[in-house]
């Protein structure tokens, strides 16, 4: 418990530091954590010993970095790149590299090195670090009360086969929570002059306390799967970086498209 706290406490220090600083810093930062998480999942799924893949894989996850900041047609084509890559990598190591290897590839990029990179769309938007916190106090309430509840009054189970300590009294209790803080946050802004959408915020609260459960249970069944507890062990007491993201991966994308057509800050 006493590892867990310092790690937890050191982690949020250097998050802070991240949050505030340029966002050239951001994007750098942002870039390492998706290659640690990149090499996390490749390492739970056996891929990392497979040496052609993991330069294929790193290789592409740098240039796909680079492509989203230039244009979404460009990441489309170099995500189509990647692929046609993989299937040249198979016909040339055919005896070592199998069709489950390039499709577990790609959806690992999608999964970590592609969705992660919405969080840098979501820090250089207008209004980027306030959106951020948005992200952060949605899926950290979401966890965080689902937790407490859970622990609290949890009885009925809501996937045991897949995290046999969640119960539906958690889940419930972590899509109050993500709307109840999300709800202090909105409030908390507009007392600074801010104009918040409420009914954009209500909306995506609702959807992200779902989300962000659906991030957790994912990460569940891939570690299940593969018969691990953690993808690492980078964060002492925590796991690795992909046990932090998990719920956070799939509501990034979400944020960032009402961001584009519903503002929640304006």
């Amino acid at each position: 418990m006493k590892t867990r706290i310092i790690t937890g406490l050191l982690a949020f220090l250097l998050l802070v530091a991240i949050l505030f600083s340029p966002v050239v810093f951001f994007e750098i930062a942002l870039t390492f954590v998706s290659f640690a998480a990149l090499y996390e999942v490749m390492k739970a799924t056996g891929l990392l010993k497979n040496k052609p893949l993991v330069f294929v894989n790193f290789l592409f996850s740098a240039l796909l970095m680079y492509a989203f900041r230039i244009s979404l047609i460009i990441s489309v084509i170099m995500l189509i790149s990647y692929l046609f890559t993989l299937f040249v990598l198979m016909i040339f190591y055919h005896k070592n590299i199998v069709i489950s290897d390039v499709v577990t590839s790609y959806f690992l990029m999608i999964y970590t090195v592609c969705l992660l990179h919405f969080i840098i769309l979501i820090r250089t938007s207008e209004f980027g670090l306030l959106n951020v916190f948005v992200l952060l106090i949605g899926v950290f309430a979401t966890d965080t009360f689902a937790y407490f509840t859970g622990v609290s009054i949890g009885k009925h189970k809501l996937c045991p086969e897949i995290s046999p300590k969640k119960t539906i009294e958690g889940s419930l209790g972590g899509w109050i929570g993500c709307i109840l803080l999300l709800f202090t946050y909105g409030y908390f802004l507009s007392n600074f002059s801010y104009e918040i959408n409420f009914a954009a915020l209500a909306v995506f609260s609702v959807v992200c306390g779902g989300l962000s459960q659906i991030g957790d249970l994912t990460a569940s069944i891939i570690k299940r799967y593969y018969g691990i507890k953690d993808y690492g062990n980078l964060l002492p007491g925590h796991g690795g970086i992909m046990d932090r993201l998990d719920s956070i991966l799939l509501v990034s994308p979400l944020l960032y498209f009402f961001i584009l057509y519903f503002p929640i800050i304006g």
